[in-house]
């Protein structure tokens, strides 16, 4: 059971009703808007701002990455990090870090500083996020958990989309640099919500069993990589990450560009649509996740995603490249908050954070691969010949979590999921008894 008193997991009103009954999850999704707004803004300024180093293209990639790897490097440490000092400390930390990062890129002489301070955004991101996540995961019930993550990733996609558009918008009238200072304020004013609104929802027991559970925390969250669930569900959202930033974000602008002639103006369109379809999907994904299953979501919304990659591999037309990009935000829609429920219900209250922070480091793989692959194959023969790929390789991870994961959610006491990481944990608390 999880460390934290939860209702009953009695599935009843809607989206606006959980807001009402969990004031945390409304205060969580105003602060993750905040915070991806501030991320959001910094986005389009990075390539530009780095190109004033008098710096090439292979040095612009690696300032881009630079965030990403952060990210992936933080995310487990963050985890363990929440289970051990709580959650409530790491969301303040994480968007002061990030302020920091964003002050030293405003006041950076050189391309390297400039390197630095976008890393130090990023261990900001990854302290902030996996604390954000682990704490829904203490907040949540098997009953609402697929309805609380689709209002989570919600709030991040909004913040996402907008970030851009008001960054360029200040980066226009005020200068590159400016766009860092306004993230700056951004990143402050999350960690005040924090500081504010957020209450601790880790519970700590001090009994002697507790501790010893406690400090084989790492030991258990490792232990999930002999779970084959587990692992199925992680390359599942590794997946949906390497997507969205290989071929959403990188090969299919080239494409429509390149190979079917369509204008800057029609690409941000077309990257629109996605993120549009992606927001509409949310509310039905949460509700479906919740009704029919984490797993009987997962595993056609991955597969539809593969279709919508597959068509704008395949079209001739810039309306064809319209409706697979629809598909494809339709299908990721559901396939982001999927897999999150999916995992907090494997961990059974046990190590959220650690747990949350090895899903999310490996996601994270997906999400620096991805252009990296992707990019390298379009050089190799072509953006559709990346794009056939990308898809077949959403199809191939669809099946094998279809065969190989077992639905996690708990409707009794029941634990329907061969856990390996329970048995684990008991065996490293039977060899810390005298």
């Amino acid at each position: 059971m999880s460390g934290t008193e939860q209702p009953s997991p009695k599935r009843t009103g809607g989206l606006f009703h959980l807001y009402r009954e969990n004031p945390v999850l409304l205060t969580l999704s105003i602060i993750m808007f905040t915070n991806m707004l501030g991320f959001g803004m910094i986005v389009p300024v990075i390539p530009l701002y780095g190109r004033t180093f008098d710096v090439s293209s292979t040095m612009i990639g690696l300032l881009v990455t630079s965030f990403g790897v952060a990210r992936l490097v933080f995310n487990l440490p963050a985890g363990r990090l929440a289970d051990r000092i709580g959650r409530r400390k790491l969301l303040i930390a994480g968007p002061l870090i990030s302020s920091v990062g964003a002050a030293l890129a405003f006041l950076s002489p050189d391309y390297w500083l400039l390197v630095s301070a976008l890393s130090i955004q990023g261990v900001g991101s990854a302290i902030y996020a996996t604390a954000a996540m682990t704490t829904l995961a203490d907040i949540s019930t098997d009953a609402n958990r697929g309805r609380m993550m689709s209002l989570h990733q919600g709030s991040l996609l909004l913040g996402s989309a907008f970030g851009p558009t008001i960054g360029g918008i200040i980066g226009g009238f005020f200068g590159l640099q400016s766009v860092f200072l306004a993230a700056i304020f951004m990143y402050l004013a999350v960690a005040f919500l924090a500081f504010t609104r957020v209450e601790e929802t880790l519970k700590r027991d001090v009994s002697e069993g507790s501790r010893r559970g406690r400090s084989a925390a790492g030991a258990s969250a490792l232990g999930l990589l002999l779970n084959f669930s587990f692992l199925a569900v992680a390359m599942v959202s590794m997946m949906v990450f390497f997507t969205r930033t290989g071929a959403r974000a990188t090969v299919v602008p080239l494409r429509g560009a390149e190979d079917l002639l369509m204008s800057p103006t029609m690409i941000g369109a077309l990257l629109t649509v996605a993120a549009i379809l992606n927001v509409m999907a949310l509310p039905l994904a949460g509700w479906g996740i919740d009704t029919f299953g984490r797993k009987n979501m997962i595993v056609p919304s991955i597969m539809i995603s593969g279709v919508g990659v597959f068509i704008m591999a395949t079209a001739p037309s810039v309306p064809l490249m319209f409706l697979g990009i629809a598909i494809y935000g339709a299908g990721t829609g559901v396939a982001g908050p999927a897999p999150a429920a999916y995992v907090a219900d494997l961990a059974r209250g046990r190590n959220y954070g650690a747990t949350l922070g090895l899903f999310r480091t490996m996601s994270d793989a997906g999400f620096v691969l991805g252009p990296i692959l992707l990019g390298w194959l379009s050089d190799l023969r072509s953006f559709s010949f990346a794009l056939y790929v990308n898809a077949a390789l959403l199809v191939i991870v669809g099946i094998l979590f279809g065969i190989f994961a077992k639905e996690a959610r708990r409707e009794d006491d029941e634990d329907p999921v061969e856990d390996e990481t329970a048995s684990s944990e008991s065996e490293n608390e039977d060899s810390a008894r005298p």
